[in-house]
């Protein structure tokens, strides 16, 4: 099998195969032993392996790094506008957003999605997570005990977000790809302005 250190070799040994005693053959091609030759060769070998090792990787789908809640849950986002609780020692789900959740005001449950790929870490407060997509969609969801989640609101922003929330007073403030900031009350999600 060909291997990398074959070339080094082969570019070493000024462009020619060894023997099995390790003389040189010198019935064997002879490549230019120009040093641009050579960083050309590498850059072109150096090259070809990075473009192999990513062959078929996803497309970006969200940025978000995983973030550790309070009781060690590990939270993940697995597909755009989707993300999984999941046991640190099991890797099991303990649960999943969106899924139907109980609304607190109805006591129904019903699915709110946040549409969208998580460019912004969650923020975690208490038993509180607020997730904020690419798209300008937060919602909130409330821990309620075990592995009960419920979704009290979700808001947009008409616009698209570029960063992870600072979280203070009971508002998020949340950076905008226009440069401005959404101020969202985190109470019942009212969009306080735009600043």
């Amino acid at each position: 099998m060909f291997h990398v250190k074959h070339i080094h070799k082969f570019i070493h040994n000024g462009g020619r195969t060894a023997t099995p005693c390790g003389q040189p053959d010198d019935s064997a091609p002879v490549a230019p032993r120009s040093s641009q030759v050579r960083r050309l060769l590498a850059v072109a070998v150096s090259a070809t392996l990075f473009l192999a090792a990513c062959g078929g990787v996803a497309p970006a789908a969200g940025w978000a790094a995983p973030v550790r809640l309070p009781d060690g849950t590990i939270l993940v986002q697995v597909k755009p506008g989707e993300v999984r609780a999941l046991d640190p020692a099991s890797g099991d789900e303990r649960w999943h957003f969106p899924s139907s959740v109980k609304d607190e005001k109805s006591s129904k449950r019903v699915s709110r999605p946040v549409k969208g790929t998580f460019y912004a870490a969650p923020i975690i407060e208490k038993d509180r997570i607020y997730l904020v997509s690419y798209e300008g969609h937060v919602a909130r969801i409330d821990r309620t005990g075990g592995n009960e989640i419920s979704n009290p609101w979700t808001a947009e922003l008409g616009a698209n977000v570029v960063s992870t929330p600072a979280l203070s007073g009971g508002r998020l403030y949340i950076p905008m790809e226009s440069g401005e900031v959404a101020v969202v009350q985190t109470d019942d999600g009212q969009v306080l302005g735009r600043y």
